[in-house]
């Protein structure tokens, strides 16, 4: 179309992203990535009342190349990459693994070229590719465009994937936002697409083609315009006072199905709050007389049966230019928003964040309520009022001990389910699957509970993990979550899965508590306060880590037997004189400052392999492993990670997931053995725990990201180079062995071991503590940074020759999931 007909008007090019953007939101909500995005896979027709809707095609992978296409548009699959080389990633021409940041790269680059007519890049394939990954955009070729649109583009072409919008919903509201503007900076009365009169043919997406081809010219003239209804939705704008009552103050982002408003209510009642929410409902909602029925009726069941948890709704208000949706006005922000801003929750934050939610969630169900969207965008948190709006984001990245003073409230009301339906006159637009309504229809009410409880189960699932469970075949394709038990995984997984959900459990809140029980009864995950990421000179940057959640527990660990007697707590028992030996032989002696007992040396292989004996979890997936001058995935695991390794060797390859699941191993398998207290457990050390196990006097709080390499020590003293015989590092060793580097390393230094060294094989520090530097780098609890992207590694390892990466301060960090050869772990014993 665009070839034939010129590039498109800002407003109508927005139009189409966010129709792409809303497919988007669906394909990741299934966990699937499109990695082809570029014009010639988006349909765009015509429907019955004159409006555009836009199709993504070819989702997975596009069909076969097209080989007349010159600008590189063309599908290529070389090696590892799969995509358009005009239209990908920087990250998909590099070849790295891929998230849904790499969709929203290559509909920036589709942006561009349906606002200008080209592509930002030209040239042969490989330079193409390599101006993808170092070469600012022109973006001096815009100057016609609007700079709002421009700044979208600028954020949506980022190098960097961390700097893009992270989310589609995110692209989604941004690009909402600049419509918005548009329609307010400029005299726009119309959004309409250019189309041929009687004789033009309409675009339709063959098989084979690489581009739309035409078909059989249409009956009569197409042009395409939006309804005056559109209009003016598009002209409201701050300051205008609407039904001659609400004065609107600013325009807030929130969701889907129209535009919402911080409003003034000029005509309250002295009983009445002056502050209001009002969403002024979107024109394909609008314009359905028997939808706004609907919503009408809704409302009003939710005044006759109100709950504190529910948000309040007054009235619908049809008065022009609304219709209007007029509710109470909450001063907080979104679970949606709470999420992006922590990435995920421990348990102990989600179990108190969610207290009141399953009573709430039973309440809705008891009533019938029908455009319920159970989500992370429909749950509120309401603050003080003395929480100033931009602290928002530092409340929600602070200790939870901070939000007890916020209240959830569920929006009741999901105009999005709306849009999301399927009448005659809207084809089969791609949005957002209807996947978390609690009950569209009457004839659905009687499944209501069964489902308010999937849907529950799935909301945990997605704080806990950072994203919501996948689907194959229409079930939920459940990976066990490493913050949890055995026992609260598999309540969890029943509940996400819903076929046993109203056998075992009749309400949100028996299951909810069966939840709470078994993580409160076995849970050896510590209620961690957490942090996240960034790359290390001479080591595989974490970000390049291929994704390998945690298989599922085959057999069940060995859960702990109720006794009488009371079973001796070795926290008060031990000396460094009488250290603790478990039954794998481990030792635990205590360091002074801190309230646990710390491992004398790192998880052993032999230690590991007794775990993978016993409960059949296995950790043998997409670890990385060192060759003469570089870091790749070759196939190596902790059993074979491509160097010899005895029983006492630390074990590696292990991610941070794999670590917490055999810490909740052993401190079941110990209970069971009568060895352990219930209240005690294994768990990794936090980062201030490691930092006083060195020898660290640092301050407490902050991130441990802003504490890296501050302080100038090392395990021997403050002098480099290292003296013989401190510890495990890169020395001239690493020069001969099975696999002998070319990196250079450190000078005059050898430590006799070309790889890992076993445990103890060089004296302990002070407090009587091995390897607190070099063989291993050692997993923290603890996340990076606010991101909390990344956890926390400690100590150094066998691959380690810079100064700075050698210092006792120095954090290195990882994705949870990354494993490679130079990473390892130690215990703790500790109260829960």
């Amino acid at each position: 179309y665009v070839k034939k007909h010129g590039p498109l008007s800002p407003a109508n090019a927005l139009n189409v992203v966010l129709q792409v953007a809303r497919a988007l939101e669906a394909a990741q909500a299934q966990q699937l990535l499109h990695r082809d995005i570029k014009p010639g896979n988006i349909m765009a027709v015509t429907n019955r009342v004159g409006s555009i809707d836009v199709k993504l095609i070819d989702f997975g992978l596009a069909k076969a190349p097209a080989s007349e296409s010159p600008d590189g548009a063309a599908l290529t699959q070389r090696h590892d990459f799969v995509g358009s080389p005009a239209f990908a990633s920087p990250e998909q021409c590099q070849m790295k693994p891929l998230d849904t940041r790499s969709d929203l790269y290559s509909l920036g680059v589709t942006l561009w070229y349906l606002l200008s007519g080209k592509l930002p890049f030209t040239g042969t394939v490989g330079e193409i590719m390599i101006a993808q990954v170092v070469t600012p955009p022109p973006f001096d070729q815009l100057a016609q465009i609007p700079e709002s649109v421009v700044a979208l583009l600028r954020r949506m072409l980022a190098k960097n994937r961390d700097e893009r919008f992270q989310t589609p919903e995110e692209l989604q509201l941004a690009v909402e936002a600049t419509l918005t503007r548009l329609a307010s900076d400029s005299d726009v009365t119309s959004v309409r697409f250019a189309a041929r009169a009687a004789t033009a043919p309409a675009p339709v997406v063959t098989e084979s083609a690489s581009e739309p081809e035409p078909i059989k010219p249409v009956a009569k003239a197409a042009e395409v315009s939006a309804s005056s209804g559109l209009d003016a939705y598009l002209a409201v704008d701050v300051g205008t006072l609407t039904a001659n009552r609400y004065r609107l103050i600013r325009e807030e982002r929130e969701g889907h199905g129209g535009r919402f408003f911080y409003a003034d209510d000029q005509k309250a009642l002295p009983e009445e709050p002056t502050e209001v929410g009002l969403k002024l409902i979107h024109p394909s909602i609008a314009s359905d007389p028997s939808l706004l029925d609907l919503i009408e009726n809704e409302i009003e069941m939710m005044r006759q049966a109100t709950h504190p948890h529910l948000v309040r709704y007054r009235h619908l208000d049809r008065s022009v230019p609304g219709p209007w949706l007029v509710r109470e006005w909450l001063h907080g922000f979104l679970l949606f928003e709470l999420l992006r801003w922590c990435r995920s929750l421990n348990a102990s934050e989600l179990l108190m964040l969610l207290e009141p939610l399953p009573a709430t969630l039973d309440f809705v169900s008891s009533q019938g309520f029908r455009l319920v969207d159970v989500s992370l965008q429909k749950i509120f948190l309401a603050c003080p009022r003395d929480v100033p709006t931009e602290h928002f984001r530092d409340l929600a990245r602070a200790s939870a001990t901070g939000w007890t003073n916020l209240r959830l409230r569920l929006n009741p009301l999901s105009l999005a389910l709306l849009l999301q339906r399927d009448p005659p006159d809207r084809g089969h637009q791609t949005l957002v699957p209807v996947r978390r309504g609690l009950a569209q229809t009457a004839g659905e009410l009687g499944g209501q509970a069964r489902k308010a409880i999937r849907l529950f189960a799935r909301l945990i699932y997605e704080l806990l993990s950072g994203h919501a469970p996948a689907e194959k075949g229409g079930q939920t394709a459940y990976t066990p979550l490493p913050e949890l038990n055995q026992a609260a995984n598999s309540i969890l997984q029943r509940a996400c899965a819903g076929v046993e959900a109203m056998a075992m459990w009749r309400s949100c809140e028996s299951f909810w508590n069966a939840f709470k029980d078994a993580i409160v009864a076995g849970s050896a995950v510590p209620l961690s306060q957490g942090y996240g990421a960034t790359g290390l000179p001479g080591m595989p940057a974490p970000s390049f880590a291929a994704p390998t959640a945690p298989p599922p527990l085959p057999r069940p660990l060995p859960q702990a037997p109720i006794k009488r007697e009371s079973i001796p707590d070795p926290l008060r028992q031990v000396t460094t004189k009488k250290p603790w030996v478990n039954s794998l032989g481990m030792t635990f002696i205590p360091v002074p400052g801190t309230k646990v007992l710390f491992s004398i040396w790192n998880v052993r292989v032999r230690d590991f392999e007794t775990f993978v004996a016993e409960t059949g979890y296995d950790a043998t997936a997409g670890m990385f492993s060192m060759g003469r001058n570089d870091w790749q995935q070759r196939g190596a695991n902790w059993r074979k990670p491509g160097f010899t390794q005895g029983p006492d060797h630390p074990v590696v390859g292990i991610s941070w997931e794999d670590a917490g699941v055999f810490c909740r191993w052993v401190t079941s398998r110990e209970q069971a053995a009568g060895r352990l207290p219930g209240g005690v457990c294994y768990r990794l050390p936090t980062d201030r725990e490691w930092s006083i196990a060195v020898g660290l006097d640092e301050a407490a709080g902050g991130a441990p990201r802003e504490k890296s390499g501050k302080l100038k020590e090392y395990p021997w003293g403050r002098h480099w180079p290292p003296p013989k015989g401190v510890g495990n590092y890169f020395g001239e060793e690493a020069k001969i062995g099975e696999e002998p580097s070319d990196w250079e390393p450190i000078k005059r230094f050898n430590d006799g071991w070309p790889r890992t060294s076993p445990v103890g094989s060089f004296p302990a520090n002070r407090l009587g503590l091995f390897d607190m530097g070099g063989n291993v780098w050692e997993w923290c609890e603890d996340w990076y940074d606010f991101d909390r992207t990344h956890r926390v590694l400690r100590g150094a390892s066998w691959t380690n020759r810079n100064p700075v990466s050698m210092l006792s301060s120095f954090r290195y960090h990882g994705k949870p999931d990354y494993r490679a050869a130079s990473r390892g772990f130690r215990c703790v014993l500790a109260h829960r």
